[in-house]
């Protein structure tokens, strides 16, 4: 308790009516309350020895000892819970930065080879252009006037030799002409001896069988068996003439069956194949939408990444004022309160979106313990800082002996710390940044002052009249339910603090601390916490996302604000109740009545944007970037999608000409065999025609021989020597033939052995043609690649500067992606090793907790094993202790301050400890009192306000610096009228402090988040 020389008001409140209930159920509690004034309080920072005395006179009983052991463990376990879940969290933080860390590498590694390959491609082509430059090059320096002149006399030449072969080719070409008629004259002649050689040899074979015939007929006998035989031939060929018919017209009608089937198939495959051939011109059309999709995304994602980059590099290098004051914020609180902001901005009606928001900002900072989400840390070194305060009697001494310059110091490390706050949150763009400003503090010293109580219209309405802001700026800026004791620490652990410490304490108390109490949990109703600036304000203001402040925002635009902050506390010149409060005016005409009244002159102000690069083109390309891309992936995956169909259609066309393609093959396979069976029994058709026709020529010619031989002998002798004479003509015939056939053959073998000779010679001609005329192709091509080697150097030359620049601009956008790649894999391995760490220490932590709980079940054993044992004596003794320290806490008004056991005076007392949030005496007893316990210096109330409140119990829960959460704030949840009006509301309502004293009051009910005491 600090020993300041001024009177306190205290409110006071004592509990009349209490229905109690198991936690969980609801408590009605009636209370009256009034303002008091203490006595100066003694230097003293002695514990309670001096007046309680201490019941550790008397031995613990067993089950004492095991209990006070039960104690213990159950607190160990509650800090190595609450120790676990930090370290679950940063770990989650961790990783999750790490996860985004590795996108963003995979992203510059895929841009980086991209660039890389880019610049292989230009360097080729330049090589490429190099070369054709250096030919070129060449050729010019051949083309000289004296080598022109004789490429031109070399052409000359070449198609001289050229006329001079293509006569040749010509004498040849008649040689040639002549031999070939000469052939086809021996030819004609060989063709007319062979024909005549031919018909001499039938006439000589007819001759012979005349001979035969004769021969025959001289034998009756003979002749007759032949006409028998035959006619049996004759029987038999007709019966398998007429068999091999009916296998022919068979196989004739198996083959038109089989052709009409190989004809419907080939029409069949036809139009699969036509189908086919449409759905694969559909499908590469859809293909190549596909591909020219893909890469106009490819193109706009280079396009956002570009953007992006240049976006980002302009606002890094968007520099702020020196501050001393450094700020580290999580991931998921900066991302809670952004969303917050943007679902604000969206519609700021919309209650349960914003409630869930205000949620997530709560679970983002522990819900009120601390996990690290945010650290707010005094880094100056200032010529002041040095300065020392005594403050054994209490630290918000210090506070009280601040000078002016000390003073506006303290206003500058808390405007740092609110503005390095808003830009490591990524949210100083949407709210602004705060510049100190005399009529701000002038604003927050009034409204924090003791006399600022009653009926506060008229002092609201002189505020306005001498600052010129707005009474409906200044009236949201009345309710607060921050309850402040400055820095005071019920713990003195120093005997003086220099005004770095102090700075640091103010910090701690005033913004981290305010930072860690925003969410819903505290509310009955969580909505509360976003309907009412008057709840967790000093949290929302440093963030600027009080209703007020954002509705200015959406109003008038982004601005700053002129910041001032006034403790009461400071310089010691208000000895009343200690209150502290911000002002935050936007540098809007919104903001004044009567503008010419505020001086808008500021003080030096750290965090403040020094210079600035306007980023709205570069946004605005930003976003026309992303747009593009948008779209161009709406394209593609519309392309993506028509592909697949138009990809199923070509399969499933594709299975149906393999389909008709096999069907058809079927039919040509049984169509090849009903040709085959066709051909074969055609064949033995023939055949046995043929066979028939023998027959019958043979059994004719058998019945001629037998009528010849019934003539008589002479006859027949007289016709035998007739054929034979025949037959020897005919004979002589066919040698004379055969002689003519001979000669001619010979004839025409040396008419072609000339036309060979004079062919070979032509063709040697036409090969000198041939090579004469390419000469002159070659010396013509010589003589224009000189005529043309300047020209062809010219444009060598330029084709080669615009590969170089095309290297330049490829290889420069490498080195861009490269040093982007780098960047963010510095960034990985940095995330890489922050995540190890973290899952170093939540494995260390779950290791400790799991032995925490290990060792709370063996103290549980224990003590169910001593009061097994314990004896009746020990049960009185027991119950003694208890009785004892119950009745010492109820006479010294003992209750817990900051998870310590204090007395009346404030004194801590010894060997009392707090376990869950109980009292719990040196015996190991929970000791409850009817005295509500109060982070104030409580004396017994009078009388006067009485209400009623309704509140909910629940289990406690509590961090390093923070005492239970139980409806924190449920005065003004449950309020039915606004404690003063709201922005926007008649400023003639009767505006009265009362709302600050019923807060006041919850506060004495313990309902409060305990400060912050000791620093870590």
């Amino acid at each position: 308790m600090n020993n300041k020389s001024k009177k306190i008001a205290v409110v006071t409140a004592m509990a009349t009516a209490t229905t109690w209930a198991v936690g969980g159920t609801l408590n009605t509690i009636k209370a009256s309350a009034d303002t008091v004034s203490t006595a100066d309080q003694s230097d003293s920072t002695s514990t309670s020895n001096a007046s309680v005395t201490s019941s550790l006179s008397s031995t613990q009983t067993p089950v004492e000892k095991a209990q006070s052991d039960v104690n213990s463990a159950k607190e160990n376990v509650s800090k190595a819970s609450s120790t676990q879940e930090n370290a679950q969290t940063n770990y989650n933080d961790a990783a999750a930065n790490q996860s985004s860390a590795q996108k963003n590498v995979d992203q510059a590694q895929s841009n980086t080879d991209a660039a890389s390959s880019s610049v292989k491609d230009a360097q080729s082509s330049a090589s490429s252009a190099a070369d054709e430059v250096s030919s070129a090059q060449k050729t010019n320096d051949e083309a000289t006037s004296e080598n022109v002149a004789k490429a031109s006399s070399s052409v000359d030449t070449a198609k001289n030799n050229a006329a001079t072969a293509s006569s040749n080719v010509d004498q040849k070409q008649a040689t040639v002409n002549a031999d070939q008629s000469s052939v086809s004259d021996a030819q004609k002649n060989v063709d007319t001896a062979s024909s005549a050689e031919k018909d001499a040899e039938s006439k000589a074979s007819s001759a012979s069988s005349d001979v035969d015939t004769a021969k025959k007929a001289m034998d009756t006998t003979g002749a007759k068996a032949d006409v028998d035989k035959a006619q049996s031939n004759v029987d038999t060929a007709t019966t398998a003439e007429s068999s091999a018919q009916k296998d022919a017209d068979s196989a004739t009608s198996a083959k038109s069956d089989a052709d009409s089937k190989v004809s419907d198939a080939s029409t069949n495959v036809d139009k699969a194949k036509a189908t086919q051939s449409s759905a694969a011109n559909d499908l590469n059309t859809a293909k190549d939408a596909t591909s020219k999709a893909q890469s106009t995304v490819n193109t706009d994602q280079a396009a956002v990444t570009a953007a992006q980059n240049a976006l980002n590099q302009a606002i890094a290098n968007n520099s702020t004022t020196s501050n001393n004051v450094s700020v580290t914020v999580s991931n998921a609180l900066a991302s809670a309160v952004q969303k917050y902001i943007a679902d604000y901005k969206k519609n700021s009606s919309d209650t349960t979106t914003l409630t869930n928001d205000m949620t997530a900002i709560g679970k983002a900072v522990g819900d009120g313990t601390e996990n690290g989400a945010v650290k707010v840390t005094y880094n100056g070194n200032t010529a002041n800082d040095k300065a020392t305060f005594n403050v054994e009697s209490g630290y918000n001494v210090a506070l009280n002996k601040l000078t002016d310059a000390e003073v506006t110091e303290v206003q500058q490390a808390l405007a740092g710390a609110i503005n390095a706050v808003r830009k490591n949150l990524g949210i100083a763009d949407e709210v602004g940044y705060v510049e100190i400003n005399n009529d701000a503090i002038k604003i927050a010293s009034t409204l924090a002052s003791s006399s600022f109580t009653g009926n506060v219209t008229s002092k609201l309405a002189d505020l306005s009249s001498s600052t010129g802001v707005s009474k409906s700026l200044l009236t949201s800026m009345v309710n607060s339910d921050y309850q402040s004791s400055g820095i005071d620490d019920w713990n003195i652990t120093y005997k003086t603090l220099t005004l770095a410490q102090v700075k640091q304490f103010v910090l701690d108390y005033y913004i981290t601390q305010s930072l860690y109490t925003l969410g819903t949990t505290n509310y009955i109703t969580a909505s509360a916490a976003v309907t009412s600036d008057a709840n967790e304000t000093v949290g929302k203001q440093i963030l600027g996302i009080t209703k007020s402040q954002l509705n200015s925002t959406v109003a008038n635009g982004v601005t700053n604000s002129y910041f001032g902050a006034w403790d009461n506390a400071f310089k010691g010149l208000d000895y009343g109740m200690e209150k502290f409060r911000m002002a935050f005016v936007p540098a809007t005409d919104a903001s004044f009545s009567n503008a010419s009244a505020f001086d808008t002159a500021t003080i030096t102000t750290p965090g403040t944007p020094a210079k600035s690069t306007d980023t709205t083109s570069l946004q605005t390309a930003l976003d026309k970037a992303k747009a593009a891309l948008t779209s161009a992936n709406t394209v593609l995956t519309s392309a993506k999608s028509t592909q697949a169909q138009k990809q199923s259609a070509y399969d499933t066309a594709t299975a149906a000409v393999t389909a008709a393609q096999t069907a058809y093959n079927n039919a040509v396979s049984a169509q090849t065999t009903a040709a085959n069976n066709v051909t074969k029994t055609q064949a033995a058709l023939t055949s046995a025609k043929t066979n028939l026709a023998t027959a019958q020529t043979a059994l004719s010619d058998a019945e001629a021989t037998y009528e010849e031989s019934l003539k008589d002998t002479a006859t027949k002798q007289a016709a035998l020597d007739k054929a034979e004479a025949a037959y020897a003509d005919a004979q002589s015939n066919v040698n004379v033939a055969k002689t003519t056939l001979s000669k001619a053959n010979d004839a025409l073998a040396s008419a072609k052995a000339t036309l060979a000779t004079d062919e070979t010679a032509l063709n040697d001609a036409k090969t000198v043609l041939t090579n004469a005329n390419d000469a002159v192709t070659t010396a013509e091509a010589y003589l224009n690649k000189l005529q043309n080697a300047p020209a062809v150097l010219a444009a060598a030359k330029a084709k080669y500067a615009t590969a170089e620049a095309a290297v330049t601009k490829a290889q420069a956008a490498y080195d861009s992606a490269k040093s982007t790649l780098v960047a963010y894999q510095t960034v990985l391995s940095n995330t890489k090793d922050a995540t190890t760490k973290a899952k170093s220490i939540l494995d260390q932590a779950n290791t400790n907790l799991e032995n925490a709980k290990s060792e709370l079940a063996t103290a549980q054993t224990n003590l169910k094993s001593a009061q097994d044992a314990e004896t009746l004596a020990e049960n009185v003794a027991r119950e003694q202790h208890r009785l004892a320290d119950e009745t010492m806490a109820k006479e010294n008004n003992y209750r817990i301050v900051d998870n310590k056991v204090v007395d009346k005076n404030g004194s801590l007392v010894k060997n009392w400890t707090v376990v869950n949030g109980k009292m719990v005496d040196p015996y190991g007893n929970a000791i409850t009192v009817s005295e509500v316990s109060t982070a104030n210096s409580v004396k017994e109330a009078t009388n006067n306000i009485n209400f009623t409140t309704t509140e909910i119990t629940t289990p406690p829960v509590t961090g390093k610096h923070f005492a239970p959460k139980i409806g924190k704030h449920f005065v003004n949840d449950l309020n039915k009228a606004a404690l003063l009006p709201q922005t926007g509301e008649s400023d003639n309502s009767e505006i009265t402090a009362i709302g600050l004293l019923m807060i006041s009051i919850a506060a004495v009910f313990g309902l409060g988040i305990q400060r912050k005491k000791t620093r870590d």
